[in-house]
């Protein structure tokens, strides 16, 4: 049973005996096996290196895309640019909320034991109202609640 080579197509095979040739000269400094293994052809240096010579896999021709493939394509890459903007705008939000939730951190962060109710209340309030400039419809500041809540308190 012969031994099969390493398949190569006449292009890799000759490239490979270039670089070969290359070697001998260059690096082994063996003139005479260059010019050797140099006047062979392609097909007889691919057997004395035991590669089996194939045809280059064929090119795959262009498919013809229809006008209602073109319509879809068109249609998928319009909703692609719609998708791209919501996903934007929703970043955006997503931003927003959280230089919302900073701002709220921020106002409470400090708040400690030794805080009097008054600066306490001060800080909920400063964290309510960046809520409420954020959405004022979901957060919304009751201006009268919060005087009353200062009043009880003093």
């Amino acid at each position: 049973m012969a031994k099969r080579g390493k398949e190569k197509t006449k292009q890799q095979a000759a490239a490979t005996q270039d670089k070969a040739v290359r070697f001998l000269r260059d690096v082994v400094g063996d003139n005479a096996k260059a010019n050797e293994i140099e006047g062979l052809t392609v097909s007889q240096y691919a057997e004395r290196k035991g590669l089996l010579l194939v045809n280059p896999a064929p090119k795959s021709k262009p498919k013809n895309v229809t006008g209602s493939e073109k319509k879809m394509s068109a249609n998928l890459k319009e909703k692609l640019v719609d998708v791209e903007n919501e996903a934007d705008d929703l970043d955006g939000d997503l931003q927003e909320a959280h230089e919302t939730m900073d701002d709220a951190w921020n106002a409470i962060v400090d708040c400690d034991k030794s805080m009097s109710k008054e600066e306490l209340l001060g800080a909920i309030e400063a964290a309510c109202e960046a809520l409420n400039d954020y959405d004022s419809e979901r957060f919304p500041v009751d201006e009268d609640a919060s005087a009353d809540d200062e009043q009880d308190a003093a």
